[in-house]
């Protein structure tokens, strides 16, 4: 059986056409102060064969942490901001990370980092 290693958070932002660029230029820094709220990390990907769809991930032990983040007066502001370039009403999903890694060197010989041992 599999070992949940974390909790992550996915918001899916179904963009409003032509505005895919301005929306994930002036999210991004609203993505980042998950850190600050506690988060271990946070990811904002945009697909690749359909820029219409941003999909946020923010990885939080704790949901009280998350909320706090989520209701936080600054992404209030910049939800509102932001109004008119993604469609509402706007959900967000918990996900459990059962494995994550990343590589921790851009060297050819980088090492990789991962949650479980093979």
């Amino acid at each position: 059986m599999s070992e949940v290693s974390g909790k992550a958070v996915e918001i899916i932002w179904s963009l409003t056409p032509f505005r895919s660029d301005e929306f994930v230029d002036q999210w991004a820094p609203y993505a980042a102060l998950a850190i600050n709220f506690g988060a271990k990390g946070y990811l904002l990907v945009r697909q690749a064969d359909d820029e219409l769809v941003v999909k946020q991930y923010a990885f939080f032990d704790k949901k009280a942490d998350w909320d706090r983040y989520w209701n936080s007066e600054q992404l209030q502001e910049g939800r509102a901001k932001l109004l008119g370039h993604y469609v509402v009403p706007l959900l967000y999903t918990w996900q459990e990370v059962h494995a994550h890694g990343h590589v921790t060197d851009s060297s050819a010989e980088a090492a990789v980092a991962a949650s479980a041992d093979v």
